[in-house]
């Protein structure tokens, strides 16, 4: 009774201040959120001095110190001079620039981080594009709380647009944008979070889906997070259904899907060991399974077991086949996975069992290996080619497997003209800047072809009152 009484006396003496109360709650809220929220600004994407884009990287060695990079042609046969000590830029208190440093993986680099000459670019513009991407953070992505769990997709995408000589980026944590971007890029980890940015404006929203088994035709369950239908272009990666590590068929994707795949990044390019000197014959770092749903049976299975079964057969003890993969999913990137492969003159790898597309066959080509491969369709422009810059053999054929193996151990000369081949081109033609070309010069096509058909007249447009007929 005594409760009840006191709290009948204080509900009568707070009702006149109930709305007041109610104000100031709202306002001490806002007041609150406004000084715990980030600024709303562009977050420095030059975290280091030297963090510039790869046309403005130098090395030291044989060429003066400050000379361009990209004025010298290097070979896969040529080691790469390291560059000097530099110094470590101070750790960052904001936790946007925090994420930033970490996914660039800045705080791990070895001095023998290179960047190649690349290749030509597709975008021809008379102004620099301004491309904001949300950054990945905790808030909207479970498991990146920890800053190492930042995915090699979004990275590949960073680091195209920061190496981009037509580009200016711009991260941005969180909310509308301030200022109008030629185009935003955002994941489906964003989109399917709400990440506000990505749903701003439909004419310049470019979603990149990295999903591995939802294809275009799934009908158990949506395959799109934001459909293609509200956003400017879809760039989706899973392009082709495989069945027991091979090929089943195209699913018919909507309009304005297209496909997409990996790159390389400029981390992996690590000083390369002349081909001839390399101590690893063959070389299979393939996870295997027996299990019908896991992504490492089918061809996968086959293939590595078949190699198990050949380095018995053949005693060659230079043969390293034994299951092995990068920490690149979170964190930085495996500096011994990737000298493990540049010791090795051939790499055999295989497609994933359910889809096409995976990070090690860039990760092979990248070293200056000879690289085998079973068929794959899904492929980026300029198509890499089968018999010249790689071997292409049958994941359900063993015996054509070991026949074109065994030909290429024989005959070195003609591996080592693939294996150059095969760098080459894909580290001219297939980095991470060529990737983000390719996607924005396809987002400038899309864009023109939607403004030229928004100005193009009416026929059937009924006449103002008043107005002459048509």
């Amino acid at each position: 009774i005594f409760f009840r009484t006191c709290a009948y006396r204080w509900r009568r003496f707070m009702q006149p201040w109930r709305p007041w109360l109610l104000l100031l709650a709202v306002a001490l809220a806002l007041a609150l959120s406004a000084v715990l929220r980030t600024p709303e600004k562009q977050v420095a994407l030059s975290l280091t001095p030297d963090a510039a884009s790869a046309e403005n990287q130098t090395i030291s060695g044989s060429q003066e110190r400050g000379a361009p990079l990209q004025n010298r042609n290097l070979t896969a046969h040529e080691a790469l001079p390291a560059l000097e000590p530099q110094a470590v830029a101070p750790e960052p208190t904001d936790r946007y620039s925090k994420a930033l440093l970490l996914a660039s993986c800045i705080t791990n680099l070895t001095n023998e981080y290179h960047t190649l000459q690349r290749g030509p670019l597709q975008l021809r513009i008379t102004r620099p594009l301004d491309v904001a991407v949300p950054i990945p953070n905790p808030e909207f992505v479970p498991g990146w709380g920890n800053n190492s769990m930042v995915p090699r997709a979004w990275r590949l995408v960073f680091q195209g647009l920061r190496n981009h000589p037509h580009v200016r980026p711009h991260v941005l944590p969180r909310g509308t944008p301030k200022r109008k971007f030629d185009f935003i890029i955002c994941h489906n980890q964003e989109v399917s979070k709400g990440h506000p940015l990505c749903y701003h404006d439909p004419l310049r929203l470019i979603v990149v889906d990295w999903h591995d088994r939802k294809f275009c035709d799934r009908t158990d369950m949506k395959w799109w997070v934001r459909p293609p239908l509200h956003t400017l272009i879809y760039f989706k990666r899973g392009w082709v259904v495989r069945k027991d590590g091979m090929y089943s068929y195209q699913p018919q994707c909507p309009e304005g899907v297209h496909p997409i795949d990996y790159a390389i990044f400029d981390e992996w390019l690590l000083p390369t060991i002349p081909w001839h000197e390399r101590p690893i014959s063959v070389l299979c770092t393939l996870r295997n399974s027996t299990m019908k749903a896991s992504p490492y049976g089918g061809g996968r299975h086959r293939v590595f077991t078949w190699l198990s079964e050949l380095k018995r057969q053949w005693q060659d003890p230079r043969m390293h086949i034994r299951p092995a993969t990068g920490t690149g999913a979170g964190g930085c990137f495996d500096r011994q996975y990737f000298a493990l492969m540049h010791k090795a003159k051939i790499i055999v790898t295989c497609q994933p069992q359910n889809w096409e597309g995976d990070w090690r066959t860039w990760e092979s080509l990248s070293t200056g290996a000879m690289v085998m491969v079973d068929e794959f369709r899904t492929q980026m422009n300029p198509p890499l080619q089968p018999g010249v810059h790689y071997v292409q053999y049958n994941s359900s054929n063993r015996t054509d497997l070991e026949v074109k193996l065994e030909y290429y151990l024989q005959h070195p000369n003609d591996a080592a003209v693939i294996a150059n081949a095969g760098f080459q081109f894909a580290v001219h033609r297939h980095r991470a800047v060529h990737r983000v070309d390719n996607m924005l010069a396809d987002a400038l096509q899309v864009k023109q072809q939607r403004l030229n058909a928004s100005n193009e007249p009416n026929k059937f447009r009924s006449p103002k009152r008043g107005g002459p007929s048509t």
